[in-house]
């Protein structure tokens, strides 16, 4: 199906699925048990419909907002930009709780979710309805967007300003000028999705901090916060990269984000196998609320039985390497 150019089936690991879920509190047996909704989003039949995204994070727009802001405080140093960005990423963290508990006051006012409770066998057993805690678990849903475009600013903010002579102020004013000579520069960075560990390192820090921020929250009504990361099934890297400026990982105004985990289009240039070892460097039981990756491949990675088995290698090595 693949071979012919279909883009299902899609593969999944359990094991970082069911390590983020048990992180945060599900029992094993009910981690386990866990399916797959609506694009990739984990839920659990009958006991916890944790649900579609409750909202979406623009990492890139974050980490873009706090890159600025370190560069208006004239601030020096590599730890100081990453207490920078730890401190935005902490902000949206609250929001997402904010936002949480205000949408779930207005639908314990105003709606039961009578049919959704009525085919969950543990909502009955309760008497409850979904709501009313009724469910064994009720998680937040945040699904990040653009960690491949976040890497890359970063890295360039570091290689360019931190590590350099350069002030990041005035790389910023390079960059909203359209100075071409420094989108020539940036271009030629390192990217997401290439087998470099420095850059891949700065990705798992990213998820493991916005994670981190996420998972310590939670509500009245749900034990805790959690972070995915989708595709953009709702065009969400093109609706976001249309309201954002220049960014330092090359992007002009208006451009697309990256679609998915695996690399911004057009920058992964090493090959499948690269971008399968730098999606496996990022913790991806960070990113138990549903993650995807997608990877391109030509008709000719499947003319052949032979180079067909490869495919089916690289799909079980992701796996075997952690990839969900």
């Amino acid at each position: 199906m693949l071979g012919d150019g279909l883009a299902e089936p899609n593969f999944y690991g359990d094991r970082p699925i069911i390590e983020g879920l048990t992180r945060v509190g599900i029992p094993l047996e009910e981690a386990r048990n866990f399916a797959l909704s609506g694009c990739t989003e984990v839920v659990s039949p009958g006991r916890g419909n944790w649900g579609a995204p409750n909202g979406w994070i623009n990492l890139a727009l974050v980490v873009d907002e706090a890159l600025r802001d370190f560069a208006r405080e004239g601030g020096r140093g590599s730890e100081a930009m990453w207490n920078t960005i730890e401190r935005h990423i902490d902000e949206v963290a609250e929001a997402c709780r904010i936002s949480n508990i205000w949408v779930d006051e207005k639908c314990q006012e105003r709606d039961t979710r009578y049919t959704s409770s009525l085919l969950m066998p543990v909502c009955l057993e309760r008497y409850r309805d979904i709501n009313h805690g009724g469910a064994a678990s009720h998680l937040g849903h945040w699904e990040a967007m653009g960690l491949p475009n976040a890497v890359e600013m970063t890295c360039a903010a570091t290689k360019l300003a931190v590590e350099a002579d350069e002030s990041l102020a005035s790389l910023f004013n390079r960059l909203d000028a359209g100075d071409t000579k420094l989108f020539r520069q940036l271009r030629k960075l390192p990217k997401f999705g290439n087998d470099y560990s420095e850059v891949d390192q700065v990705g798992n820090r990213l998820v493991t901090m916005m994670s981190s921020s996420l998972e310590r929250r939670k509500t009245p009504f749900r034990t805790a916060l959690v972070l995915g990361h989708l595709a953009g099934g709702e065009n969400m890297h093109i609706a976001y990269g249309l309201v954002m400026g220049p960014t330092l990982d090359g992007r002009a105004k208006g451009d697309t984000l990256g679609d998915s985990l695996a690399g911004s289009q057009g920058r992964t240039t090493a090959g499948p196998t690269a971008v399968i070892q730098s999606l496996c460097k990022l913790g991806h039981s960070r990113m138990a609320a549903g993650n995807v990756s997608t990877l391109r491949l030509n008709p000719s990675d499947f003319a052949t039985p032979a180079k067909k088995k490869d495919v089916v290698a690289l799909i079980r090595a992701f796996v075997a390497m952690g990839g969900s």
